[in-house]
């Protein structure tokens, strides 16, 4: 899974809501800071080790902007690397359709 491109996601913290797990994981994987708007936009859920795993889904506003010289670049992680792309080219190289699915719940799209 390590080659396949994914929204940021992790396990939810003592005495967090879901939405601050939302916003942590955002900060921690991408190095963006973010703050939910609105209710979740979904849900999608996958088994991974033998374990069912549910992942709440939010779209937010980044409170800094993602300089221009990241759109389309990777920036490596500790165990994966980070990409950013404009919403139409991350519609294009998403790995899965629920999380195609969801990018267009939180651009208002329908398929």
């Amino acid at each position: 899974m390590k080659d396949q491109w994914v929204f940021p996601k992790g396990h939810i913290e003592a005495g967090e809501e879901t939405f601050q797990t939302a916003e942590r994981e955002c900060q921690e994987e991408c190095g963006v800071i973010a703050s939910v708007i609105g209710d979740s936009i979904g849900q999608t859920s996958f088994s991974y080790l033998g374990e069912d795993v549910v992942i709440e889904w939010f779209s937010g506003l980044s409170s800094r902007r993602i300089p221009e010289d990241l759109v389309g670049m990777s920036v490596e992680s500790d165990w994966r690397e980070s990409k950013w792309f404009h919403w139409n080219k991350a519609l294009e190289v998403l790995a899965f359709k629920d999380l195609k699915d969801i990018l267009r719940a939180a651009l208002c799209f329908k398929d």
